[in-house]
């Protein structure tokens, strides 16, 4: 009975080792930094079922924690506040598979640095 139940906990472990890391090689990734300064491009379309609607694309340079640049691609489906700092989840996979918007004082340093001399 002993053996049975180490064996199935081992199972259990496994599976839920490798939905783990499923989910961080799909979804996670590392945050980089924007401030959104421009409008999204929008763009008219349809959905599965046919009902019409807006998505806005955005192009824009961001920055990790340590200031490092990145050109990220990414859509939302209202066009974003001006002014507003997000905090994207970039993956090497899918690209920016997040994102949310966060306080300037939320922001790593070497990021906020690099993202005010942009507005200048």
């Amino acid at each position: 009975m002993k053996k049975v139940l180490v064996g199935l906990l081992a199972i259990m472990v496994m599976i839920i080792a490798s939905g783990y890391t499923y989910y961080k090689m799909n979804y996670g990734g590392e945050s980089y930094y924007v401030q959104i300064l421009v409008n999204g491009e929008r763009e008219e379309t349809t959905a599965d079922d046919h009902t019409p609607m807006v998505i806005y694309h955005y192009k824009l340079d961001s920055f990790n924690s340590k200031g490092d640049k990145k050109l990220v691609k990414f859509m939302a489906s209202h066009n974003l506040r001006n002014q507003a700092y997000l905090e994207l989840t970039y993956n090497k996979h899918k690209g920016v598979t997040n994102w949310n918007e966060v306080q300037e004082k939320e922001i790593p340093k070497p990021a906020l640095k690099e993202l005010q001399s942009l507005e200048n």
